[in-house]
């Protein structure tokens, strides 16, 4: 119980320093898993896409780098939406967000694979006449 509160104390301080440092109110900070190693959690961010800000994926991981101690880098991603989910409160349903992020993370880990698969086979020299 007591991980899960450090845990969420890290989640509340990297959406409070990237509020004020990007000036985007909807964020959603997350843990999710490491696909290459299932036992440690990454930090993430969901981002409702803000339309009087126009800062891109790259301008972000910058932001947290930079403000960031480096155990609270987003090593797991910033991954944009144009709504959030939420519970029947009206208030984030951080579980269904975590879900989203974990879900595209393994999506671009697969194609990040299949890519270099793909790269390494066109590579390959032919040996066959």
């Amino acid at each position: 119980m007591i991980k899960e509160k450090e845990n969420d104390a890290f989640l509340i301080i990297i959406e409070q320093i990237l509020r004020e440092k990007t000036g985007i109110r909807q964020i959603c900070a997350v843990f999710i898993l490491d696909h290459n190693s299932n036992d440690v959690s990454l930090p993430a961010v969901v981002i409702k896409r803000p339309r009087e800000i126009s800062l891109t994926e790259i301008e972000i991981l910058e932001i947290a780098d930079d403000c960031l101690q480096n155990d609270l880098k987003l090593h797991g991603g910033v991954f944009f939406v144009d709504e959030f989910p939420v519970t029947v409160d009206g208030i984030h349903d951080r579980r269904k967000i975590e879900e989203f992020a974990n879900n595209f993370h393994r999506k671009q880990i697969m194609e990040a694979k299949i890519s270099r698969e793909l790269n390494r086979r066109k590579l390959k020299p032919h040996t066959c006449l």
